[in-house]
This record gives structure tokens, C-alpha cells and sequence, in this order.
């Protein structure tokens, strides 16, 4: 979800200062099943 509403990893934006990502995995870790993002301190 970005900004509320279903989205891909290529629709977050990449910048010197951006936000950091945090990926969850499965147990096995061959998929994703979540992503969060937010501002860096």
C-alpha cells in the first residue's frame, strides 16, 4: 500500500535523502510479504 492504495516496488521513489525500505519475507525467504517504507532520521 502507498499513500492507501495497492502498489509496486517500482512506484517508490529512489532519491540521495530518500526513504529507507524494510522487506518482510516468508519463512523459506523466496518471497515477499511486505514492504515499509518510511523517512530516514
Amino acid at each position: 500500500m502507498l499513500d492507501g492504495n495497492e502498489s509496486k516496488l517500482a512506484d517508490i521513489k529512489v532519491s540521495d535523502n530518500g526513504p529507507f525500505a524494510m522487506l518482510r519475507l516468508s519463512l523459506d525467504q523466496k518471497s515477499v510479504q511486505s514492504i515499509q517504507t518510511g523517512q530516514g532520521r
